[in-house]
């Protein structure tokens, strides 16, 4: 299914919709199809919806039913839907992406399906996006490809919020120019999106650490932090105002750290876990509390655990808890957004967490796209990851060996898209 970017063209009941194109002011849902009808609910851009059907407004444009009222179909957009018409099949990089692996995940994932890459790099005196991030983005979507791209610092230098403009980390006007500068200079296509993922797991101290030694942290203060920044962020890129740029957070570790050291490193001896990112997501609304307004769609980092936080890497029938917890971040954050899932998966060999084979692996994915990923709120998958010698060939998390090596994994979802989707 084409993400269509303008009027939507043909709907089909059971579709899910999302505003878009309202540039933040919200699309209004009606008691009737006509704009003099009362107003029953204002919904925000990203709002996603279960589509009931069209009719003919009063003054003989289309309206989209829904289950609060009725609103104009031109600014809708079809964003999900029944897992026969929906592609959700892709898969994540850890880098801007080779042109071998951009053929790889086309073939497994097949055309409209999804590829997350990851872009490091990004400080506040950035200018532009390299070349090799421009290039990326194109060949991508050359491939039929729905493109998520996740910005961030260099490798290493998780510290943003010493590149803050106060003292008490919570201006980022300099950064979310540098971020918006990046993303301007990144391609878009006539007949996609381009969704943005803005940094990673800031419920981890490692992920947003102290680059200048200080006070040990509260979860809170960090989640302060972040939002702060993440409004920043959202706000200056979608003032670019193109609607096809649709923002969402950095997916919170479904465990995160209560406190964290503060030494000038990326770990500390203080660090310590104790929340999961819903206590996070709480903690950024309270200090924000518009923070998840100015999001588009959602990200999250449902991984099989048998806890909320805790147990990962266990069986499909045991890791329910962990895959299904974007709904728990959902009902956190209070939107009706559709939902990525930017990681995801399973390890066979990390020797942090319960062993699994290859075939297991392969078994395990294949039940999550049957009974799980095929909820109509999800728009794309992209497990980690495709291919990497650390996480891939030593850990366990691929699914293809960086000697060209396909492992089950890869034959096994390809094979599913093929008989959901076609195109093989």
């Amino acid at each position: 299914r084409v993400l269509v970017v303008a009027a939507i063209v043909s709907l089909a009941a059971a579709d899910r919709i999302c505003v878009f194109g309202t540039r933040g002011a919200g699309l209004h849902v009606r008691a009737s199809a006509c704009t003099t009808a009362d107003i029953v609910a204002t919904a925000p851009e990203g709002e996603a919806f279960d589509l009931l059907g069209t009719v003919m407004g009063c003054d003989r444009t289309v309206w989209v039913r829904v289950a609060q009222g009725y609103a104009l179909q031109n600014y809708t957009q079809v964003c999900g839907g029944p897992a026969a018409g929906w592609n959700r099949f892709g898969v994540g990089l850890v880098t801007p992406g080779t042109t071998g692996q951009f053929d790889l995940v086309a073939n497994m994932a097949g055309k409209e399906g999804w590829i997350l890459l990851v872009f490091p790099g990004i400080t506040r005196s950035t200018a532009a996006a390299p070349p090799d991030w421009v290039q990326a983005v194109s060949a991508a979507y050359a491939r039929g490809l729905n493109v998520v791209v996740r910005l961030g610092p260099p490798w290493g230098q998780s510290y943003y919020r010493d590149e803050s403009d106060d003292a008490a980390h919570l201006n980022y006007t300099t950064l979310a120019a540098a971020f918006r500068a990046v993303v301007a200079a990144l391609p878009l296509a006539a007949d996609r999106n381009l969704y943005l993922e803005i940094d990673n797991e800031p419920d981890l101290c490692y992920e947003w650490f102290c680059q200048q030694p200080g006070a040990v942290r509260d979860y809170t203060q960090t989640a302060a932090e972040y939002a702060h920044m993440l409004r920043a962020v959202a706000a200056a890129v979608h003032a670019i105002g193109d609607p096809r740029i649709r923002v969402s957070l950095g997916a919170m570790s479904p465990g995160g750290n209560i406190r964290c050291g503060c030494c000038g490193q990326a770990s500390c001896p203080e660090d310590s876990p104790g929340i999961t990112g819903l206590q996070f997501l709480s903690a950024m609304a309270a200090a924000v509390p518009d923070v998840f307004a100015h999001l588009d769609y959602w990200t999250t980092h449902s991984y099989a655990a048998s806890g909320i936080g805790y147990g990962f890497n266990v069986p499909y029938s045991q890791g329910l808890p962990g895959l299904l917890y974007y709904q728990r971040e959902l009902a956190v954050v209070n939107r009706s957004l559709q939902v990525i899932v930017t990681e995801t998966g399973w390890a066979t060999k990390n020797p942090g967490l319960p062993p699994c084979s290859e075939d297991d692996k392969a078994t395990w994915t294949v039940q999550a796209y049957q009974g799980v990923w095929n909820d109509t709120r999800i728009m794309g998958v992209t497990p980690f990851m495709l291919q990497d010698p650390n996480w891939g060939d030593q850990l366990g998390y691929g699914y293809v060996l960086t000697n060209g090596q396909l492992l089950p994994v890869y034959n096994a979802v390809r094979s599913l898209r093929c008989s959901i989707i076609g195109g093989c």
